[in-house]
């Protein structure tokens, strides 16, 4: 029961920042400069509590993506029902680039630049915490091609996680195992091939259903 839910994520999240569909609105940077940036939270199910990862894309006004290095994030909180603006900045974060897995990285790219459509894809990572629900904006200032650049985009933070979080309880799923009749060996684990053959078969002998029950300890991979 493996996936590569994390690369996907991580891919996900930069198309949504590249095409504009993330997490929050973005507001379009007032530098007509076609190598100015815009931004969009690339995070989802965001909610009110303790710090955990924000991530979000960086773009070109021209659409190009930006990669590499690190930038510099604040946060303010906009309202509980909609942005209301002008808000009050927090201390600034800084934000890593995060690569989409199996991606290469030159090791002279240690700063912000602009990419070509074939070059290395992500988002930037960094821990951020909100201590209540409502519209959130984020500031950027990232040096960009050797240039400071800014950009402001907007998102909503929920007052409870939508899907279970580090910490809740976990769901107690009857997951199909390497056992279940007539099931389909993908179902199981992602990784089985035409073949039919199940890697690992001893991860997969019960449900996350029973392993809860039984009131032991148990790490489940997805």
């Amino acid at each position: 029961m493996r996936s590569r839910l994390f690369a996907g994520l991580v891919a996900a999240g930069f198309v949504l920042a590249a095409c504009g569909g993330g997490g929050g609105g973005k507001k379009p940077s007032a530098d007509k400069d076609p190598n100015g940036v815009s931004a969009e939270t690339a995070s989802f199910d965001l909610a009110a509590g303790p710090p955990s990862r924000y991530l979000i894309g960086l773009f070109t006004n021209d659409q190009r993506g930006v990669s590499f290095g690190t930038i510099q994030l604040q946060f303010c909180f906009l309202g509980a029902t909609k942005a209301s603006g002008p808000c009050q900045l927090s201390a600034p974060v800084t934000a890593t680039f995060l690569p989409t897995p199996g991606t290469q990285i030159p090791p002279d790219k240690t700063a912000p630049d602009v990419i070509s459509p074939s070059g290395p894809k992500g988002v930037y990572e960094a821990e951020a915490g909100f201590d209540k629900a409502g519209f959130w904006q984020t500031h950027v200032v990232a040096n960009v091609a050797g240039k400071a650049r800014t950009a402001d985009t907007s998102f909503q933070v929920l007052e409870r996680h939508a899907i279970p979080a580090p910490g809740d309880a976990a769901i107690p799923s009857d997951n199909p195992t390497s056992t279940t009749p007539g099931v389909n060996p993908a179902s199981v684990d992602s990784r089985a091939g035409a073949g039919g053959l199940i890697p690992d078969p001893e991860l997969h002998q019960t449900t996350i259903a029973a392993a809860v029950a039984a009131h032991r300890p148990v790490l489940v991979v997805f």
